[in-house]
């Protein structure tokens, strides 16, 4: 029997093309250990067939994973495609790494710009409705 998702291994983002936000995203959380936090509580690995950056976090409430409007650590951001300087068809997808007590939060993300040799930062000072949140767990 085949499988239709490979687990993503290894700290590495195998399926996504090197320097994209999603592999980025993926190498972050395998480097971190995390699973998508299922909505009862069970661990779901994230999988190679994931979609774009916009669509990561739809992807992952579709293997029943919980998400949100509200911005947590650890969990995956997706912006909507044409939205904070993301391209129309594609959007973009980041890692929350720390939420601030006035609600800023940090996100780490590759393909900013084009720059996809390297992880950079932005701090973000509160989610809007172009942005949703997909929660994970160790």
């Amino acid at each position: 029997m085949t499988t239709l998702y490979q687990v993503v291994e290894d700290g590495i983002g195998y399926a996504y093309a090197y320097g994209q936000c999603t592999w980025g995203v993926a190498a972050r959380i395998n480097q971190l250990g995390l699973k998508l936090k299922g909505r009862n509580g069970e661990k779901i690995p994230v999988i190679n067939t994931m979609g774009n950056g916009q669509d990561w976090v739809a992807t992952a409430a579709s293997l029943g994973g919980g998400t949100g409007s509200t911005p947590r650590a650890g969990a995956i951001i997706s912006f909507v495609g044409g939205s904070h300087g993301t391209l129309a068809p594609y959007g973009h997808v980041s890692f929350v790494e720390k939420v601030y007590p006035d609600g800023s939060f940090l996100v780490s993300e590759t393909n900013v710009n084009g720059n996809q040799n390297y992880y950079t930062f932005r701090r973000f000072s509160q989610a809007d409705s172009v942005m949703s949140f997909a929660y994970t767990t160790k």
